[in-house]
């Protein structure tokens, strides 16, 4: 068993955290009630409570794994690491949660699994993948689970290359007094990290294509529903952008309580958007400030929804109304008492 350290405190947050969206964001009901001891038993320091909860809403929920299986997979991985040791529950269900949806922490915890099991050359290849996928966050888990990596004496490796948050080249050295040899740049779109001329991990990989970006739009009558999510970075909110086919455009921050499993949401209202059209394109802003579509973008609305007219429309001819005719008079001579 591999000591878990700041790997265990980092995934441990991580948890609570996603724990916390995934009671609110519109969860379903009974999803709510079930993951209410989850948090309690955390509050109390009570993993193995917690754990029974989570299996209990794992089987009595099959059809929101995509909301339990993240929670489940870092919940095992810290039974497993601080506990039982009980690496394959953890990484059964971490390869699962991915399928679902890309995470930073749950590469990072299949990464720790594989290596305590001694996979050691999967290991290394899938960092390679999630250091080309994911933005690391310097100290959380994905960085620890590379650092742990990086000084297995079976890696011939000096450490480790990624993209922050910010997109600025983070690393991570076996050897931090080897830091003056150390070489970082981008080179065509690739970063390349060498440490005496020895390649470190993660060096000639592409800045991602879209960020592992996702998101769904619905349309209620007036009102557009969408939400949008990064998995490179999921906790980060990203910004959206509404466009019609006649130029005009609306952005709006995603934000607030996020839909389970990081899922950003955000409204708009079509009339007061003044958008045109029933052909509306949504696309969510990049960490590298690409505007990348969703993949549910255009949306087509029903064109029974009332529509602001088109802005080069020329105002329709004002119907005359009728004139009232006036009175007149009419005078009709009589002559010898005749007429």
């Amino acid at each position: 068993m591999i000591a878990g350290g700041p790997f265990q405190r980092q995934l441990r947050d991580s948890l609570v955290r996603l724990l916390a969206g995934s009671s609110r964001g519109g969860a379903d009901a009974g999803i709510v009630r079930a993951l209410k001891p989850v948090r309690a038993a955390l509050e109390e320091d009570a993993l193995p409570l917690a754990l029974r909860h989570l299996d209990r809403a794992w089987r009595a929920f099959p059809h929101d794994a995509i909301t339990i299986a993240p929670l489940y997979a870092r919940a095992l991985m810290l039974d497993a690491v601080g506990v039982t040791g009980n690496y394959d529950a953890a990484l059964s269900i971490a390869e699962l949660a991915l399928d679902l949806a890309p995470d930073p922490d749950i590469a990072a915890t299949r990464l720790w699994a594989l290596l305590a099991q001694g996979r050691t050359a999967l290991a290394r290849e899938r960092l390679e993948a999630a250091l080309t996928e994911y933005c690391v966050d310097p100290g959380g888990t994905l960085a620890c689970a590379a650092d742990e990596l990086s000084r297995h004496p079976s890696i011939d490796a000096p450490g480790w290359v990624g993209l922050g948050p910010t997109l600025d080249l983070v690393h991570g050295l076996v050897r931090p007094d080897t830091a003056a040899s150390l070489l970082l740049k981008i080179d065509a779109g690739r970063r390349i990290a060498h440490c005496h001329g020895v390649p470190l991990l993660g060096s000639g990989a592409r800045t991602p294509a879209d960020f592992l970006l996702d998101g769904r739009t619905v349309n209620r009558g007036r009102r557009l529903t969408a939400w949008a999510r990064l998995g490179c970075l999921p906790e980060r909110a990203p910004r959206l952008r509404f466009a019609d086919a006649e130029g005009g455009a609306v952005e709006i921050d995603t934000g607030g309580t996020p839909y389970s499993g990081w899922r950003w949401p955000c409204t708009l209202d079509l009339h007061a958007s003044k958008l045109r059209g029933n052909r509306i394109e949504i696309a969510a802003r990049l960490p590298d400030g690409r505007w990348q579509p969703l993949p549910d973008s255009p949306l087509l609305l029903d064109p029974g929804i009332p529509r602001a007219p088109a802005r080069d429309a020329r105002a329709a001819p004002r119907t005359r109304r009728p004139q009232r005719r006036r009175r007149i008079d009419v005078i009709i001579p009589v002559y010898g008492n005749r007429e």
